[in-house]
C-alpha cells in the first residue's frame, strides 16, 4: 500500500508540474522562458522518481497478489510471466514506461506543445491501472470504469494545478490564480459526481455501505465535498499560497483514502467477486509452476 500512495502522490505531481508548462506559465512563442526553470526541473527529478515508484508498484502487487513478501516475488520468471500473461501486470508495465519516457523527454521540454504531449502521455499512464479495477462480469461495467476514469484524470488535474501554484513566483502565481481556480472548480466538480458515480456501481442500495469500505467511501465524498465547499469560501480571503497549502494536505488525505479503498473487496451481487484482475485467479493456481 505504501508503494501505491508513494506512486500515486508522485504520479499527480508529475502531471501538476506538466499542466503548469503547458497551459500556466509564461510563454514566448511557445518556448518557455526562464520562470519554467524551476518547475522543469521539478518534472525532471519527480518523473525520475515515478520510474522508481512505478517499479515498486509492480512488485508490491505481485507481491499482494502471492500473498507473499517482496523477496520471494523477485524473480525473472515469476516477473516475465506477471508481465506478459496478466493483464494488470500489462498496465502496470505500460505505466513503467510511460514513466520513463516523460523522465526521459523532461530534460529536454523546451516548448509548451512538447508539454501538452508529455501531459497525455502521463495521463495515459496513470489511468492504465484503471481498467483493471472492476470485472467485467460485475454489472455496470462501462459506467464503473468510465467514471474512474474521469474520477483519476480530474483529481489529477484538481491536486496537480493547485500543488503547480507551489512552484511559481508570487507574480506568476497571481497573474495564473483566476485559471487555477477554473480549472479547480471544475476539476473538483468532476471528482466529486464520478466519485459518487464509481459508489454507485458499486454498492447501490445495500448493507455494504456500513462496511470498512463503504464507510471509507462515505469519509472520502464528505472530504472532498468540504474541500470544495470551504476552498471557494475562502479563495478570496486568504493569500493564494496559504490556501494552496491547506487544499494540497486535505486532497493528499483524499488520495491516500483512495489507495486504501483498493486493499478492500467491496461486496457486490455477482457471479464472482471482485478482484483487481479477472486473471488472478489462473495466476494463483500456476503460483508454484512459475
Amino acid at each position: 500500500m505504501i508503494f501505491e500512495i508513494a506512486n500515486t502522490v508522485i504520479a499527480v505531481s508529475v502531471v501538476g508540474a506538466l499542466i503548469s508548462l503547458a497551459f500556466l506559465l509564461p510563454e514566448i512563442n511557445g518556448d518557455l522562458t526562464e520562470v519554467a526553470d524551476k518547475t522543469k526541473k521539478f518534472l525532471l527529478n519527480a518523473s525520475i522518481l515515478w520510474v522508481f515508484t512505478s517499479m515498486g508498484n509492480f512488485i508490491a502487487t505481485l507481491a499482494q497478489i502471492f500473498d507473499s513478501a517482496i523477496s520471494e516475488v523477485i524473480r525473472v520468471n515469476v516477473i516475465r510471466s506477471f508481465a506478459t500473461q496478466i493483464t494488470l501486470g500489462k498496465l502496470l508495465i505500460f505505466q513503467i514506461v510511460t514513466a520513463l519516457l516523460v523522465a526521459f523527454f523532461a530534460r529536454r521540454l523546451k516548448k509548451n506543445g512538447g508539454a501538452v504531449w508529455l501531459l497525455l502521455i502521463a495521463i495515459l499512464g496513470v489511468v492504465a491501472p484503471v481498467f483493471q479495477s472492476h470485472s467485467s462480469s460485475l454489472g455496470s461495467h462501462g459506467l464503473a470504469i468510465g467514471s474512474l476514469v474521469i474520477h483519476v484524470i480530474a483529481l489529477c488535474f484538481w491536486v496537480g494545478t493547485v500543488g503547480a501554484l507551489l512552484l511559481m513566483t508570487d507574480d506568476v502565481r497571481t497573474q495564473v490564480f483566476s485559471r487555477v481556480s477554473a480549472i479547480a472548480l471544475w476539476a473538483s466538480s468532476f471528482v466529486l459526481v464520478s466519485g459518487i458515480l464509481n459508489a454507485w456501481t458499486r454498492l447501490r442500495l445495500s448493507d455494504a455501505w456500513f462496511t470498512s469500505y463503504g464507510l471509507l467511501i462515505g469519509l472520502k465524498v464528505l472530504l472532498t465535498l468540504a474541500v470544495v465547499v470551504v476552498a471557494a469560501r475562502l479563495r478570496k480571503g486568504i493569500g493564494v499560497k496559504h490556501l494552496a497549502s491547506f487544499e494540497l494536505v486535505t486532497l493528499a488525505l483524499i488520495v491516500s483514502i483512495g489507495s486504501v479503498l483498493t486493499q478492500f473487496t467491496p461486496i457486490e451481487d455477482a457471479p464472482q467477486s471482485f478482484d483487481k484482475s479477472e486473471n488472478l485467479s489462473a495466476s494463483r493456481c500456476h503460483k508454484n509452476q512459475i
